[in-house]
Order: C-alpha cells, then structure tokens, then sequence
C-alpha cells in the first residue's frame, strides 16, 4: 500500500514538473530612487501615460512598474497547436499631473487610490488574457480575449505609435499575395467628466447607469475594426500598411449629445534594416474621433467626443551602431491636430516637434555611459491654453551610468541595465525650483 501511494505521489510530483516546464514566462520591470536637488522627491515631466516620455524617458520615470507574461501550449491535435497567454502588471500609483511627482511607500503597498505613500500607493491589472490557436483558419493564428494586439512602440520615449488593445477577437498572419494579412476587431468605452463640458447635457439617461455610472461620467460604447497588410518590399525593407474604422454603439438619448460621425485612424510604415540596426518611418492620419494624434497609444482610444476634424503626424526613429563602442537611438516626431472640438475654441489644435536622441558609450563588456538629450515644443491655436495643458517647450539633458551585460550581445538592449543618472529641464515648460534631478533606476527584460 505504502508503496502505491508513493508511486502515486512520485508521479503527481512529475506531472506538476512537466506541466510546470510548459510553462512560457518572460517580463519587464522598472524601479528606482530620485531626488529633487532643490528638495523633496524626484519630479518627472512624463508620465508614460497619455503624456508618455516628450523629452525622453531616461531618468525621468518617478515609478516602479512591471509586467510578468504567462503563456502555455495546452493543446496539440495535428498540425494545430492551442494556446493562453497571460500578463499581469503592478505600478506605483504615482501623482497623474505632469510634471509628477514620486509617491512611493515602502513596506506594503496595497491597492487602491493614492491617497498616501501607505494607502492605496500602487496599482494592479490583468492586462491581457487570451486564447490563440494555429492551424485552424489557413496558415493564421486566430485569438479571441483581451490582449494587447500587435503594438509598435519608440522604447526611449516609452510611446507607442500603435496601441490597438482591449477586448476582442481576430487573426494574425494569413498569406495573401507576397505579405500577411491581420484583422482585429475590438471593443471598450470612452467616458468624459460631465463638468469638463457644461454646454452639453451628458446625463441623458436618467439614472441609467449604462449611461452615466453616477460619478460624473458618462460612458460610450465603441467598436473598431482593423486590417494590417505587411509586405518585404526589397530586401532590408519592409512595409506595414494599418486601417483601423471607428463606429460608436449609443444607448438611448446619447445620440443628440455625441459626434455621430465615424472615425479613421491609418498608419503606414516603412521598417529597414541599416548599419547594424533598424530605422522606422511613420506616417500617420486620424479623423474625427481619432483625430487628435499628439500623444501616446495611437489607435488606442475612439472617442468621439473630441468632434470632427483631423491629425497627422509623421514619426522617425531607430537605433544604430556607429562603431564598435558607440550606439546610438533616436526618435523624431512632427504633426499637427486640427479638430472642432465640443467647446469649438480650438483646445486641442496645435502643431508640434519631439526629437530625442540617446547616444551609448561602451567602455567594456560590462560598463557603458548613456547621454540622452530630449527637445519637445508645442503650440496651440489658442494661447490661452499654452500654460495650462503644457504649451511651448521643454529641454531635457541626463547623463546615466551602467553597467549591463554588454558581452552578451544586446548592446543598446543589453538587460538587467543598473544606473545611476542625474537630469536637468530647462525651457517655458520648466517648474522652478524642479530642474536638477539624482537617483538611481534598474531596468530589465528577459
């Protein structure tokens, strides 16, 4: 008997094992210190938000976040293969006014609003969870659940160029023609605080709470669908052609108090492969509820209550090696938003310029000094506004010293990356007495 049970065990502990090998978990995480030098904690002028990173995200990142991946292979029948992925993610909940400010506790943070550094300081998500399967729909992978889709991101702005995420379902990399064709079709809301916008009555509904959740806000359903094509078009060059359609779904009474008009959001890349690195130019045009292009998570959002009108932007960025010893990654953008917004004052028209560049001196296998030096300006039609929601310009310098595993052969990528920085701001954005700041930051990937 005795034996039995230990055979029975010997063999539950083998299972867990091999189910336990199955497993595919990769991550990312950030977290650091910093200090104001004129006093108190460190201050940030990006938030990695809407915001993100206008002047580079080195040494200007006051919170710890993370995200940890699961995925597993569940499944194999023939030639099809079913998978789950998963990612959870954990942040400080840091002030959300730009510039920011670092609220961190130590000890246990638990979840909630930030009210101190002690209660309520962080923040925790399941970001993705989904199902995929190939081998069922032609050569594609269909999925269906909440994922992040097929981002595109400039990793030193900590900007995403594409960012259509949410809940939905689709395919990915079905062969037509010489390239592959994806089709995603996602849903969410948008919802605006009702006294941001006292010329329209957004309590329609009564006390339905599908239209207002009795917080001052009301809440929109919105639907997009999108198709991507890629294609190699030479040799080292690629290119990515991207559509997606917005459309709102209203409740009842919301129709008189919403641009009913439906939007575009279209994006087009040229990805190629230059002096030991890569080079991605972007162009880009959104209407209507897509139509204000300055700002983080391109194709994100559908919010219609932004009004008619349009944006574009164009977006240059990449990495190279100029020699041996030298990395170099940079990113530029330019646009311009011209949308009639709900107060009709011209809020969020304006034009504007980014460019950041982050030269990497290596000194040997382990050891490496990061010099990044970031310029953003923007102009809104109405100046009234240029103080107010963060007008003309702001220059940011930090020098950052590493040390990384370089032998490996990640080079710019190289991950863990420990550092010590210091930033100084300068510019019509600057906060006196918030300009030079000191810490101390780990990043890594694996």
């Amino acid at each position: 008997m005795l034996k039995k049970v230990a055979l029975a065990v010997a063999a539950a502990l083998a299972a867990q094992a091999a189910s336990a090998a199955s497993i595919d978990y990769h991550g990312y995480f950030r977290a650091g210190t910093g200090v104001n030098v004129d006093g108190g904690s460190q201050v940030c002028y990006g938030n990695g938000g809407p915001n993100a990173h206008p002047v580079g995200r080195l040494g200007d990142e006051c919170d710890m976040y993370a995200e940890m991946n699961f995925g597993a292979t569940v499944a194999k029948t023939g030639d099809q293969v079913w998978k789950v992925f998963s990612t959870i993610a954990y942040g400080t909940a840091e002030s959300g006014d730009v510039p920011q400010m670092s609220t961190q506790g130590n000890s246990w943070q638990q979840i909630g609003t930030a009210d101190s550094p002690w209660d309520g300081s962080s923040r925790l998500s399941v970001r993705e969870m989904y199902a995929q399967a190939t081998g069922v729909f032609a050569d594609s992978t269909i999925w269906m659940g909440k994922r992040f889709g097929q981002r595109r991101d400039i990793h030193i702005l900590d900007f995403f160029t594409l960012m259509n995420s949410g809940y939905g379902a689709g395919f990915d990399g079905l062969s037509v023609g010489p390239g592959k064709l994806s089709f995603a079709y996602t849903q969410g809301a948008t919802g605006t605080d009702v006294k941001a916008f006292p010329d329209y009555d957004w309590a329609v509904g009564g006390d339905d709470q599908n239209v207002v959740d009795g917080q001052g806000k009301t809440w929109l359903r919105t639907n997009k669908f999108e198709l991507r094509y890629g294609f190699e078009a030479v040799k080292g060059h690629s290119v990515e052609l991207i559509g997606i359609y917005g459309k709102t779904s209203p409740a009842p009474g919301q129709e008189s108090v919403i641009n009913g008009e439906d939007g575009f959001f279209l994006s087009g890349e040229l990805n190629s492969s230059i002096l030991g690195g890569f080079n991605k130019a972007i162009l880009q045009y959104g209407t209507n509820g897509f139509g204000i292009m300055r700002g983080n998570f391109g194709g994100l959002d559908y919010a219609p209550w932004f009004g008619e009108g349009s944006g574009w932007r164009f977006v240059d960025h990449g990495t190279v090696a100029l020699g041996s010893s030298v990395d170099l990654a940079y990113a530029f953008i330019f646009g311009e938003d011209d949308p009639d917004d709900v107060k009709g004052n011209g809020w969020f028209a304006s034009d504007y310029t980014t460019v950041v560049v982050r030269p990497v001196f290596k000194w040997n296998d382990t050891i490496s000094t990061a010099v990044e030096v970031g310029y953003d300006t923007v102009t809104y039609e109405n100046a009234a506004h240029q103080g107010r929601i963060g007008g003309e310009d702001l220059l940011k310098v930090t020098v950052a010293q590493q040390w990384s595993p370089l032998a490996s052969g990640g080079g710019i990528w190289a991950k863990p990356s420990f550092r010590l920085f210091v930033s100084n701001y300068s510019g019509d954005r600057a906060v006196d007495k918030a300009e030079t700041m000191i810490g101390t930051q780990v990043e890594a990937w694996w």
